[in-house]
């Protein structure tokens, strides 16, 4: 069993709810640029909600570490 470390935990946390806020800003683009470039575009925006997780993994590599990401 890996135990977390307070700098892990910390960073984890700051990285998601900085992917939290961009997508707040981002979202708002979502429907202009969903009426300009239709269902590819939508995608493409909506994929930003997604970044948290593989962010963290990468950064943290622990296990569980994308899955709190995503859920904060």
């Amino acid at each position: 069993m890996q135990h977390w470390k307070m700098k892990e935990i910390m960073v984890m946390m700051m990285l998601a709810v900085a992917c939290g806020v961009i997508y707040l800003g981002w979202s708002t683009l979502w429907l202009p640029m969903s009426a300009i470039f239709g269902p590819v575009g939508a995608n493409w925006m909506f994929g930003i909600w997604i970044i948290a997780s593989p962010l963290v993994a990468a950064i943290i590599q622990k296990p569980g570490a994308a899955l709190i990401a995503e859920v904060v």
